[in-house]
């Protein structure tokens, strides 16, 4: 074959092809160790901020959820869905296994009843329709409902809480939880079957069990309807009847609208910190917390038996003399400071002297003249007998046992005297002891002050002491009888009383408090 002038032989120009190809790509692409160190280094895997710990609709709208349901437990009304009165609150409980994981109320189980539990979904959003529930929900329901020892079927609920209502959804889903409610399954079947719209609804809870696992027969579904609640909230609306059902205005003691709102804002920042922590709120702790920033009224449980100690004590101490019959009163100023002192500073004051020295004169007017915001309990031997017994404690009004009612006041500070206290009965004085020692631990420490009063042989035998347990902060104040100065000064300063200053007899018997009560001025 005859070769072309100027041009090359194929072989050769398909071979130079090759080689400056393969030139081109050495002179592109490095070694491997080159490019090992060229190459940019990976970035930090992101440190970011959990879903949880961020802020948006969607959470808030769960802490404005948690704060309307921590009020319901402040106001002692029933939780929508367990019908009970609630005592505890956890937020984030996918760690504790269960599905509908934002929110978990447990209610009390009212007269030894074992306590229901409602787990709760929020959504910042309608969320239900027409044509029923959503599916993600229902079938984390009944995932739930499934688990082995999660739910305890026919005591506790699942509620779908969402932002505004669907009026369409609400009046259907009304009429199946109703025809649900029958214990005729046939009447339920045959009134859900005969609506299109009805049947709708429910087959939105039926047809997402196979995805929790195993289909559900239309027995199991009406079974889970029973347990599931539907709650529209209008919060983050304009206007919100959600809101001004929330009003705190019958929980502050002022029932003024600024100090109402202060609670409900720190009772929504309570709910907020506890959702970021996935922590517990109590409502004995929340009670406790709450009490020192904010003047509250006695929660309903409690405030018929904080009427009848009030009333009990202020019975009491209307009969205890704090001077003559003429009503001047016996100067007592360095004794008094002294007792001032000691109970501010210790959590138990014991205050003896021998009978009529006026001990318990004395407590009554420095409680009255320094620690008149303080709400005072005060027993003799009979009143606390009476209020430490559970078969008698009903006789006086007092509807929950002693100690569970004062540590739940509403008052942030509290002073419990225990009068006469040599007269206690041994089994009494075993009661007391309890009283003061479970009162002191289950409160702050500036919570409760108590004073016991006694005689010195009391004091002597160890009775009074006793009754402290093994608490360190106690002080000690002893009465004696008045001198003679301090009786004839205050017979001064009665006309009519004057001409018994100069008889020594009259002074000496008017030291002595029981003796006083002969002299009418």
């Amino acid at each position: 074959m005859v070769q072309r002038k100027g041009k090359k032989p194929p072989q050769k120009q398909a071979a130079r092809k090759t080689a400056a190809r393969n030139k081109s790509r050495a002179s592109k692409t490095p070694s491997s160790t080159a490019a090992r160190k060229k190459a940019p280094p990976k970035k930090a895997r992101s440190n970011n901020a959990t879903t949880r710990s961020t802020a948006g609709a969607g959470y808030k709208f769960e802490d404005l959820t948690a704060a309307w349901l921590i009020v319901k437990m402040l106001r002692g009304e029933a939780i929508p869905g367990i019908n009970d009165l609630g005592e505890k609150l956890q937020m984030q409980t996918k760690a504790l296994g269960w599905e509908i994981d934002d929110l978990l109320v447990s209610g009390r189980g009212t007269n030894g009843a074992e306590a229901p539990r409602l787990s709760v979904s929020c959504k910042s959003n309608v969320q239900v329709s027409s044509a029923g529930l959503p599916e993600t929900f229902v079938v984390a329901a009944w995932a739930q409902w499934r688990k082995p020892g999660q739910m305890r079927q026919g005591l506790d609920s699942i509620a779908l809480i969402t932002r505004d209502r669907h009026t369409a959804f609400s009046a259907t889903w009304a009429d199946i939880k109703t025809w649900s409610a029958d214990s005729n399954i046939a009447s339920t079947f045959g009134k859900i079957n005969a609506s299109a719209k009805h049947r709708k609804v429910f087959d939105s809870v039926r047809a997402p069990a196979v995805k929790a696992g195993t289909a559900a027969t239309a027995e199991e579904t009406v079974a889970l309807i029973r347990a599931l609640q539907v709650i529209p909230l209008e919060f983050q609306l304009v206007p919100s009847s959600t809101e001004h059902e929330a009003a705190c205005r019958n929980i502050v003691a002022s029932g003024k609208l600024e100090d109402a709102e202060s609670l409900w804002k720190a009772l929504v920042g309570r709910a907020e910190s506890a959702r970021l922590a996935g922590a517990t709120i109590t409502l004995g702790g929340l009670w406790a917390e709450l009490r020192v920033r904010f003047r509250l009224k006695d929660h309903p449980d409690f405030t018929a038996s904080v009427g009848a100690l009030t009333s009990l004590s202020a019975d009491y101490v209307a009969v205890i003399e704090t001077g003559l019959p003429s009503g001047n009163q016996f100067t007592r100023r360095d004794l008094a400071s002294s007792l001032t002192a000691a109970v501010k500073d210790a959590q138990i004051t014991f205050v003896y002297g021998n009978s009529g020295t006026g001990k318990s004169s004395l407590v009554k007017d420095v409680l009255e003249a320094h620690f008149p915001d303080r709400w005072q309990v005060w027993f003799g031997p009979e009143q606390a007998a009476a209020a430490l017994s559970e078969v008698r404690r009903v006789s006086i009004g007092v509807d929950h046992p002693l100690l569970k009612v004062l540590v739940n006041t509403s008052n942030p500070k509290n002073i419990l005297v225990i009068d006469s206290a040599e007269r206690l009965p041994l089994e009494d004085r075993v009661r007391v002891k309890a009283l003061v020692r479970s009162l002191l631990a289950a409160t702050p420490s500036d919570v409760w002050r108590i004073i016991i009063i006694g005689q010195p042989e009391a004091w002597t035998d160890g009775h009074l002491r006793e009754l402290a347990s093994d608490s360190q902060l106690t002080k000690d104040v002893e009465v004696e009888e008045l001198t003679a100065s301090s009786v004839i000064a205050a017979l001064r300063t009665t006309e009519s009383l004057r001409w018994l200053t100069s008889h020594d007899d009259a002074v000496a018997a008017l030291s002595n408090m029981r003796a006083r009560k002969g002299y009418a001025g």
